[in-house]
């Protein structure tokens, strides 16, 4: 085994793997200038696919900072938002993306899903006051109903309310 193979294997042991999760079936996207990307020459970049985003965003976000957590969740709320005609395409991602997961690190993801997007919480109302639309931020109220359609839709996830 090699000594990269080696790092690879003890970083995946080691709670790295949410770091993997975003290498997992990237999506290729073409960069083109007739499509307003400063580029001499068109460029095609693999960027995470959504569902890894959204799977990664979730798995760090117990260990971030207060402030980074709320950034977090909200950037999950707006990728379900551009993915909202395009949610059955995230579904079979996480389909796939699930399958080469660790089981552990599917159940932590499963669990902060459950217990964050369960109630307006502290984190939700944070999340909704750094929206970036001053002339209709969202409430708390539909910034979770944002999160827990998203969920529903696009990974099964139903999280209950607390306390039901």
């Amino acid at each position: 085994m090699s000594s990269f193979s080696r790092r690879s294997l003890a970083a995946r042991s080691s709670g790295a793997g949410a770091a993997d999760v975003l290498l997992t079936a990237p999506w290729q996207v073409a960069l083109t200038r007739d499509d307003g990307f400063p580029v001499a020459r068109a460029r095609t970049i693999s960027i995470p696919n959504p569902a890894a985003y959204i799977v990664q965003k979730m798995l760090v976000l117990p260990k971030r900072r207060p402030e980074k957590q709320a950034k977090d969740l909200l950037h999950v709320r707006d990728t379900f938002a551009i993915f909202a005609d395009s949610l059955a395409s995230v579904r079979a991602a996480w389909e796939a993306l699930r399958k080469t997961m660790l089981a552990g690190h599917v159940r932590t993801f499963e669990k902060t899903v459950r217990s964050d997007v369960a109630e307006v919480s502290d984190l939700v109302r944070r999340a909704a006051r750094i929206a970036s639309d001053p002339a209709a931020p969202p409430t708390p109220e539909m910034l979770l109903l944002g999160l827990r359609r998203g969920f529903a839709t696009a990974f099964n996830l139903s999280p209950a309310a607390k306390g039901t």
